[in-house]
């Protein structure tokens, strides 16, 4: 893929890393150490650890943006979309937003147009604007937002 390798794992030592990574994820991330798990979610996702996922979307429910970028990018390095959908569920909004960017650029998520419609109306105004950009990177689904925004437009108990 045209990716250099960390001299760290060149070495042979991807399960320190890994160890290292997790257990600094894991903790408490405050601001002085968004850097350090900045560099753990790298470190995770050129691992390509499907274990990894989970731990990785958590840590995105998160204020600070570039960890939320930090955690997408990794998310995307590992490439699993399975995995991804089935950690989504257990998150909070923040962790949902960074899992479905994810999802878009993940090559072979097969990302469905009903995945991220119910998103567009969603009452966390970061959430509809991920959807947004989203939906608006795949023509393909003009059919099933022409429908959803139909639905919408004639439900009554919408003001």
């Amino acid at each position: 893929m045209g990716r250099r390798s960390s001299p760290l794992l060149s070495r042979g030592q991807p399960e320190i890393y890994r160890r290292a990574s997790s257990e600094r994820l894991g903790g408490q991330v405050d601001r002085a150490g968004v850097e350090v798990g900045v560099l753990a979610a790298e470190g995770l996702g050129k691992l390509r650890d499907r274990t990894s996922v989970g731990l990785l979307l958590a840590a995105a429910e998160t204020d600070d943006v570039v960890l939320a970028q930090a955690v997408v990018a990794a998310v995307i390095d590992i490439g699993t979309p399975e995995e991804t959908r089935a950690e989504m569920a257990k998150l909070g909004v923040r962790g949902q937003r960074a899992a479905l960017t994810a999802l878009g650029q993940i090559d072979d998520a097969q990302l469905k147009a009903g995945e991220i419609l119910p998103h567009l109306v969603s009452a966390d105004s970061n959430m509809r604007r991920t959807a947004a950009w989203i939906v608006g990177h795949h023509p393909e689904w003009a059919d099933a937002l022409a429908g959803f925004f139909k639905d919408r437009l004639l439900n009554k108990s919408l003001s």
